[in-house]
């Protein structure tokens, strides 16, 4: 039986005076909110993607593999004093007045479930091979440091900036174990956990800790690997990721394995990577060999099972996976973009193309955005790799790859001006942004054939036009036009001015229809008026809050939109939806609401509430949500109903 070692500990150390009390929320993580799985794919697949071992040759891809398992409840470093610190921390917050008390209450039920009660602790494994391990400085920016960045050259993703919060998503009781085996055969075992402010015997506690052993004041890992149980221990070079109290559902090998087909199927294309997902006796791989015939099947599942699931993302990939097959396809290259190495565009056109998009990635394979901006273009899709081919050895401004890695968001899935942090490259970002989109519409242009002449059918109109039957009827489908022409929204959207409230009041039928005449006035009637004032006085409207359970704010990228859904906890005629955003700093403030759709169906906006009408008690109610805020955060929703005094 393994007993582990007294002076291996997770350390609470004291909280400062000045310190302020920290709630259990990750604030790291919360632009990663709203669809989990796919997060952590992204920022594990990048990282581990980053960190190939770079004595291999390039037909040698990354493997990671996802494996659920039970630990043992012994095997868990420290789980008592764990256990009690999580304890504490809901008395804690428990006893601040007014506090919300959402994320510690999953806390402390995940506590109690997993860490107290069982004798076996579920645990998702993630796996690398082909890596070299957690280097030193890997380790620092991974275990030691918050808002710290390293100065590198290499064309990495991540590089365990705020994607290192992402696996937290996954933990109810916010702790990761890591353990490593690098290059020189040097091996390291650690843990973090991220709970919340408590006290112990009087004294203020932090919530962060590490678990390991304390060395010149300071937590260091286990470097013996006889020190830790067999489960974790780690025989090859890489780095494996333990997710303590893993709640898996039915689906989650579905919902990963679709996450890594969206967002890395270029990089398994090209053999830079592959993965294996586990659970019992049931395994999937993903590798460049059945892309084919995995695109087809999760594709199909897809359709049956979750298109319609709020919770769940786009999946788009079949579309793009189409393109790199389809024999019509044109490869377009341009050798040196802006004098910056390589950009690569698949281009395909053609009656069965519904929309116009293009996914756009950096020579790391790993998605990025959708472009789908282009009006007054044949229907297309399109894949558009900036690989700097040609300016391998070039710093970020002289290689398209590393410089659009400036321009990446925190959570690396656009591409904005707003998103550039180095001022000195804003001007040569913004033509860089520019060129790319004028590049690819002129690619398309292309495409279009030359008239010689005879008549021929316009792209995307026999869509929309009906056919005409020998009798003259007309056979178009109902709904044909609405369903064809897509909605097309900008994804730069400043904060409302008020002329834009204006506007948007307006299209909201909120505001005067333009050159309305007044309606003439009657002359006040003095007694009328004092009647009316005193029955406004005794009609007074109030909102008052209405409970609402299962609410979820997933963010579809590809649209710039929200899709918000929640369940009603009682009948209401209208009900008033108000979005609140919270920044990386813990703050609060009024989301301001452009758009907002049910069944597609446009909703009144007004003075940033969304207005839903016929809302039944216990039925699910799905909308579809554009903000102003053009990256992606986390939402909070709160409803409400009028009521008369």
């Amino acid at each position: 039986m393994f007993e582990w070692k007294k002076e291996y500990r997770w350390d609470f150390s004291d909280e400062g005076r000045s310190a302020p009390d920290k709630g259990p929320a990750i604030t790291g993580s919360k632009m990663f909110r709203g669809g989990q799985y796919k997060n952590v794919i992204r920022e594990t697949a990048q990282n581990s993607s980053d960190a190939k071992d770079v004595s291999l040759t390039d037909d040698v891809p990354v493997k990671m593999e996802f494996r659920y398992i039970e630990v043992d409840r012994k095997d868990i470093p420290d789980i008592d004093s764990l256990s009690s610190a999580i304890d504490k921390c809901y008395e804690y917050m428990k006893n601040m007045p007014n506090a919300k008390m959402d994320d510690i209450e999953i806390l402390e039920s995940a506590n109690e479930k997993y860490l107290k009660e069982s004798e076996k602790v579920p645990v998702l494994k993630i796996s690398d091979f082909n890596t070299t391990g957690l280097t030193p400085i890997d380790y620092q920016s991974l275990m030691k440091n918050e808002g710290i960045t390293y100065k590198t050259d290499e064309d990495t993703s991540g590089s365990f900036g705020f994607g290192k919060f992402a696996p937290y998503l996954l933990s109810p009781v916010n702790t990761i174990l890591y353990s490593s085996l690098t290059d020189n055969d040097k091996y390291l075992f650690q843990g973090r956990a991220f709970l919340s402010t408590f006290s112990d015997s009087g004294k203020r506690k932090q919530g962060t800790s590490l678990f390991g052993v304390e060395h010149n004041d300071k937590i260091e890992p286990i470097e013996n690997m006889d020190d830790v149980p067999e489960v974790f221990r780690r025989y090859k070079k890489g780095t494996d990721l333990y997710i303590l109290s893993f709640e898996k559902n039915n689906n989650w090998m579905d919902q990963m394995v679709l996450s890594m087909l969206e967002n890395f199927f270029f990089a398994i294309y090209l053999n830079k990577l592959e993965a294996t997902f586990i659970d019992g006796e049931e395994c999937v791989i993903v590798s460049s060999d059945n892309l084919d015939s995995l695109m087809e099947t999760y594709g199909k599942r897809y359709q049956d099972l979750y298109y319609n699931e709020t919770d769940q993302f786009v999946f788009n990939a079949p579309k793009y996976w189409k393109v790199l097959n389809d024999e019509r396809t044109v490869k377009v290259v341009n050798h040196d973009f802006r004098n910056k190495g390589e950009v690569v565009l698949y281009i395909l056109t053609g009656e069965d193309i519904e929309d116009r998009s293009v996914l756009e990635m950096r020579s790391s394979g790993m998605k990025i955005q959708e472009d789908t901006n282009f009006r007054r273009l044949p229907e297309f899709n399109g894949i558009l790799i900036a690989t700097g081919n040609g300016k391998e050895s070039s710093d970020y401004k002289g290689n398209i790859s590393k410089f659009l890695r400036e321009m990446e968001s925190p959570a690396h899935n656009s591409w904005l001006l707003e998103d550039v942090k180095k001022p000195e490259i804003k001007s040569e970002a913004e033509k860089v942004i520019t060129e790319l989109h004028n590049w690819i519409r002129n690619v398309v242009k292309d495409q279009i054939p030359e008239d010689d002449g005879s008549p021929v059918d316009a792209f995307g109109l026999s869509k929309i036009l009906p056919d005409i039957t020998e009798t003259g009827e007309n056979t178009i489908e109902e709904d044909a036009i609405s369903k064809f022409i897509p909605i097309e929204v900008s994804s730069r959207i400043k904060r409302d001015s008020s002329s834009a409230r204006k506007k948007k009041e307006k299209r909201n039928g909120f505001g005067k229809k333009k050159n309305e005449d007044p309606k003439p006035h009657p002359e006040p009637d003095p007694k009328k008026e004092k009647k009316n004032r005193n029955n406004k006085q005794r009609e007074e409207v109030v909102l008052l809050p209405v409970p609402l359970n299962s609410v979820h704010t997933p963010y579809l990228s590809e649209r710039k939109i929200y899709r918000v859904s929640f369940v009603p906890a009682r009948d209401c005629s209208e009900l008033l939806l108000k979005l609140s955003v919270y920044g990386d700093d813990s703050s609060k403030f009024e989301a301001s609401v452009i758009d907002a759709r049910k069944n597609d169906q446009p909703l009144p906006i007004k003075e940033d509430y969304i207005v839903v009408p016929n809302v039944v008690k216990g039925g699910k109610v799905v909308c579809d949500v554009l903000i102003s805020e053009t990256s992606e955060c986390a939402l909070e929703v709160n409803a409400y109903v009028k009521s008369k005094r």
